[in-house]
């Protein structure tokens, strides 16, 4: 994709009702790239960015800020941020690996300048995809201090 489409997907992505079914045809590539739980994807433009987690509703219905801790680990190439959630019924963790690339260069500045990262949450019900939530984390301030 290039910029004009990734920043139109984004937008696209960012402003979908919760709870209701993504439209097929259109949002083909989720569909198509979202084969198992514990999936992530993150679309980044030089002004914009779309991190998207993929799993079970039980699973994203226990995540919420108040039960989410954050790990980083920074290799040469890449910068791996992982979400522990400790929620009541489903302990879930997932690492998104983001290459430290120009693309992604919005994203990782974000990080560090803003102390928070908005993941949607998407599941597949039936053969349907949907965006389930939306959430903010703030970071702790010693996992912001760890981002380059």
């Amino acid at each position: 994709m290039d910029i004009t489409v990734t920043q139109q997907f984004i937008t696209d992505l960012q402003s979908l009702r919760e709870n209701v079914p993504l439209e097929k045809e259109f949002f083909a590539f989720l569909y198509d790239y979202f084969i198992d739980a514990g999936m992530s994807m993150l679309l980044s433009t030089p002004h914009d960015y779309c991190l998207i987690y993929f799993d079970l509703p039980e699973a994203i219905d226990d995540i919420q800020p108040s039960n989410v801790s954050w790990l980083v680990e920074k290799e040469e190439k890449f910068l791996s941020l992982t979400m522990f959630a400790n929620g009541n019924q489903i302990q879930t963790y997932h690492t998104f690996h983001i290459a430290k690339n120009p693309v992604n260069a919005f994203f990782l500045r974000s990080l560090k300048d803003s102390g928070t990262i908005t993941i949607h949450f998407f599941t597949l019900i039936y053969g349907n995809m949907y965006k389930l939530k939306s959430i903010a984390f703030h970071l702790p301030e010693v996992i912001i201090n760890q981002l380059e």
